[in-house]
């Protein structure tokens, strides 16, 4: 009966204390507004981010084996220089090391083409088609749906479906149907045998496709290339290792490796040297050449989370700054309290349970805004956030900074407050304490040196993508409308006189200027082309550059600059790499191969293996791909290729006709061809659609910290304007005029303003000149940014404390002076 009555006496106490605390916070309904709503807005864009960083780093977690898994890197150097950074390698290096290494348990090869025209029946469409070895679904945790993992990519000419791509071409009730054994018609060339369906693939793999084919067919329709070579460098490989191999070690063996089979560089002219990538860190640690896929950025998701943890300082920081200031309120109170016969203890957990009942009204409401606005956030930014959140590590890590939070906020302001002495508080002697008013200060400066940076991030964010979107780029890519070659179309003489043709038909019409044809779009990267030798040079010195096969009419289609000899004549083209025999190079492959000016590498011959070729003109540099990839020196041929894009340059407003027209034409040369197109501009910023995401995410929450940090200021100089009523009401006797008071309330927070600005510029500095080194071409972090950033939050904060600086300056002093 003891112990039952202890509990209930605990119980009762327990809830005087809440009732106690429920009627404070009703009866301070501003405060407790400012300090519930700053928590809740903290809290919510703490919970938004860490949602978004625990999807960001739970990639290719599900599968199960991932600890065991890694991807194949190569790196490849000429001359002593690193020429490619790359995540293909040669289709022969895994299997054999797979038979050299008994720490490789498995391995796969991976090899995704550009899309391929799959048909069943009446229904064709272009898609893209991986083909992987038959050990793929052992090592990777893709379950089938339909079909023995063991054996469905076993066969040549196999391939199997994702759950969406069945419903695609089957109907939403393939399973009833006899799904296994049909075929599928690829480029109206190839039979392949359907031998399962998958569930589909995560949104959380770094690979992702509704198409796999078996890895074999490649030998089977393409020879030993596909199979064996030691130098033809296409493939994506992984290896599954044993359990508990260390992956260092084995790297380190790699190197032997690489002269046991590549005999120095003897076999590619090239030195090879080969690393392993964790399954898990592709993602967001890959800055590899050849990505197959599109993949995160770490330093986007930790700079994120960094920012997730200042704007939750700063929401804290206000209800400490709030309830400290209003502790000397408190002391009569207090006085009351201890009088009566309360203990310090007593008074520590009522005010401690003040500040839990605060912060668990915050995330209450952080919890409600997260749930009205998560979709809308899915939507406006394009970001994914983990289901289960509070089921994965970064969800108990949440949970545990809250409660440590509610803790440390609860503390001190309960320990001050319960401190008062009764004789000061009773006697009106209570004044704010120097220490406090020191402690109030540096929070400000905290808070506001926060949003300093962020301020400053988001500016250069926004500043270097206009700068990259700009720029220009040394090629005209507006007004042009792209088109698919078309896949279905044999390749030989005929071919060529259709690509003439309708380039002839469709550049006289009055609506497009140019039409053109390229291997490859500006955007993607190019293809490489290494051993490259000066026939005249001195040196045995080889080269490795990239190459882009391009029609006679491209230069002058995209407004590129001829800077030595001509362009590409119609005679100078041919549909066979190996009867090529002018080529253009650009402004830096000129300089990379070693001529003295581009005027000097006119009529000069390069070697390439047996074939050799003659240069005929330099061209200014391009950027083909983004301003983050350096200009790189560039082959052009004058090749058609089976891959081709056509570019038409238009001249129109009338967009929809003219994409009418050229379809029209397209469809009587190409018969039973897709008539894809889109245009290019759209096309090359894509690549920037990542560095757009990430700007919007740091102004979003940039806003807010800049909206938490104003929050309480508005508070504090609400209290201190209240504190302050008899000094004004005095000065206001004595002739002080309105601007005088407000200058007097403001001018004490601007400074604070100023300070903070002043600290944090330094260290915003080195932050953001560290992201920007990640850009090869990038702006220049000038005086300008940091300016605008000091005069954004001064006169921010100046508006913010301006409303009670006036309305205490416009006071009645009669008011204010009454009770003395």
């Amino acid at each position: 009966m003891n112990g039952l009555h202890k509990i209930q006496s605990g119980a009762n106490v327990f809830k005087n204390y809440f009732i106690i605390a429920l009627r404070t916070v009703q009866r301070n309904k501003l405060y407790s507004l400012i300090n519930i709503t700053g928590l809740a807005i903290g809290m919510a864009a703490c919970f938004f981010i860490m949602q978004y960083a625990a999807f960001e780093l739970s990639y290719d977690t599900f599968h199960s084996n991932a600890e065991q898994l890694y991807r194949l890197t190569n790196d490849r150097y000429q001359n002593g220089e690193l020429t490619q950074h790359g995540v293909i390698t040669y289709p022969s290096v895994p299997k054999q090391m797979a038979a050299d290494y008994p720490e490789v348990l498995n391995f796969t090869r991976v090899i995704q083409f550009d899309p391929l025209y799959l048909r069943r029946g009446e229904d064709g469409f272009e898609e893209r088609v991986v083909f992987a070895d038959s050990a793929f679904f052992s090592m990777f945790s893709f379950p089938l749906l339909a079909g023995n993992a063991s054996t469905a990519l076993a066969r040549p000419h196999s391939i199997l479906l994702s759950e969406t791509a069945a419903k695609k071409y089957y109907g939403i009730d393939w399973q009833e149907r006899n799904v296994l054994g049909t075929t599928f018609s690829i480029d109206n060339r190839f039979d392949f045998a359907v031998t399962g369906v998958f569930q589909d693939v995560p949104a959380n793999s770094h690979c992702s496709f509704d198409f796999l084919a078996s890895y074999t067919t490649l030998g089977m329709e393409f020879g030993p290339e596909a199979e064996d070579s030691w130098t033809n460098s296409n493939f994506m490989a992984y290896l599954q290792l044993a359990s508990g191999v260390d992956a260092s070690a084995l790297e380190q063996k790699f190197v032997g490796f690489s002269e046991r089979y590549f005999r120095g560089t003897e076999v590619t002219n090239s030195l090879e040297r080969f690393y392993l990538q964790p399954l898990t860190d592709i993602h967001l640690y890959s800055d590899y050449e050849y990505e197959t896929w599109v993949h995160g950025s770490s330093s986007a998701v930790w700079g994120l989370l960094g920012i997730a943890g200042f704007i939750l300082m700063i929401a804290w920081g206000n209800y400490i700054n709030l309830t400290t200031a209003r502790s000397f309120e408190r002391a009569k109170e207090v006085a009351v309290r201890k009088v009566v016969g309360a203990r310090k203890g007593q008074l520590f957990k009522q005010f401690f349970m003040e500040s839990v009942l605060i912060n668990a009204a915050g995330f209450c409401l952080a919890l409600a805004i997260v749930e009205a606005l998560q979709p809308r956030f899915r939507d406006a930014l394009g970001i994914r956030f983990a289901d289960d959140f509070f089921a994965t590590n970064f969800g108990v890590i949440f949970l545990t900074i809250l409660l440590f939070g509610t803790l440390l906020t609860g503390f001190y302001p309960a320990m001050l407050n319960a401190s008062h002495r009764v004789g000061s508080a009773l006697g009106n002697k209570m004044s704010p304490t120097s220490a406090g008013h020191k402690i109030r200060k540096a929070m400000v400066v905290f808070q506001f040196g926060l949003s300093f940076a962020l301020i400053a991030g988001t500016y250069t964010a926004y500043s270097q993508l206009d700068f990259m979107m700009q720029k220009d780029l040394g090629i005209n890519i507006e007004q042009t409308l792209v088109v698919d070659g078309p896949r279905l179309t044999s390749w030989d003489s005929t071919y060529f006189d259709h690509i003439g043709s309708i380039k002839a038909e469709l550049a006289s019409l009055p609506t497009i200027d140019y039409a053109t044809t390229s291997q490859r779009l500006p955007g993607n990267r190019m293809g490489r082309i290494f051993n490259i030798q000066r026939k005249a040079g001195t040196s045995d010195t080889r080269y490795t550059s990239s190459q882009l096969g391009v029609d006679y009419q491209f230069f002058e289609a995209f407004k590129m600059e001829i800077i030595a000899g001509r362009g590409f004549r119609r005679s100078d083209h041919d549909l066979d790499f190996n009867a090529v025999r002018s080529i253009v190079l650009n402004k830096k492959a000129a300089s990379h191969f070693g001529y003295a000016s581009p005027e000097k590498a006119i009529g000069s011959v390069l070697q390439y293996w047996d074939k050799e070729w003659q240069v005929v003109g330099v061209v200014a540099d391009h950027h083909q791909q983004s301003l983050r990839v350096p200009v790189e020196p560039i082959v052009f041929m004058p090749l058609y290729s089976s891959n081709q894009y056509f570019f038409f340059k238009l001249n129109t407003d009338d967009l929809q006709q003219t994409i009418a027209d050229v379809g029209k034409t397209y469809r009587q040369f190409f018969p039973g061809n897709a008539f894809n197109y889109f245009f290019l501009d759209t096309s090359f910023n894509q690549q920037y659609l990542a560095d757009l995401q990430f700007g919007k995410l740091i102004s979003l929450f940039a806003f807010l910290g800049v909206l938490l940090a104003c929050l309480g200021l508005f508070g504090l100089a609400s209290f201190m304007a209240t504190q302050k009523i008899k000094e004004i009401g005095v000065r206001k006797v004595l002739g002080a005029t309105v601007a005088g008071v407000v200058s007097l309330l403001a001018g004490q927070f601007i400074k604070l303003i100023v300070l903070a600005n002043v600290l944090a510029w330094p260290l915003a500095w080195f932050v953001l000149e560290k992201w920007l080194q990640r850009f090869a071409y990038r702006i220049d972090l000038g005086v300008g940014i940091f300016i605008a950033t000091a005069l954004s939050t001064v006169l921010v904060a100046l508006l913010t404390v301006s409303y009670q600086s006036i309305r205490a300056a416009l006071a009645n002093p009669v008011e204010a002076l009454r009770s003395e």
